[in-house]
């Protein structure tokens, strides 16, 4: 693939991170200051909280370690949807977008593999 494409697809991934935990710090500290319900009382819905703050922040660590953040920021998104039952589906994928984007841009900017050496017989 043309190196300028996949450079624009790791600063669009980036641009996805910030603006993804952006928006979750601005919930978060709109919870804080101005709770809606009250807070967590079980295990699920801590685990709930740990795993989409997770899922959330994860890809801004992208800069040092693309591949293993993106991995589990998509992972951590997926046990979120099943320990609380999330079922709005187009919200959970536009949370995965930045991993995604990271996972694909990791997977792309990886240096090619050096060209394989045959053996050809004497004649």
């Amino acid at each position: 693939m043309n190196a300028l494409a996949v450079r624009l697809l790791g600063y669009v991934a980036q641009a996805f991170s910030y603006a993804l935990a952006g928006i979750f710090l601005l919930f978060l500290l709109g919870e804080i200051f101005t709770p809606h319900s009250a807070g967590p009382v079980n295990l699920r819905e801590w685990t709930g909280i740990i795993l989409i703050t997770i899922a959330c922040c994860a890809p801004v660590l992208a800069l040092q370690h693309e591949f293993g953040a993106a991995a589990v920021s998509l992972a951590c998104l997926a046990g979120f949807c099943l320990v609380v039952d999330f079922d709005n589906w187009p919200i959970a994928a536009i949370l995965a977008v930045p991993g995604a984007l990271h996972l694909a841009h990791s997977l792309l900017d990886r240096p090619g593999q050096p060209p394989r050496q045959t053996l050809h017989p004497a004649s």
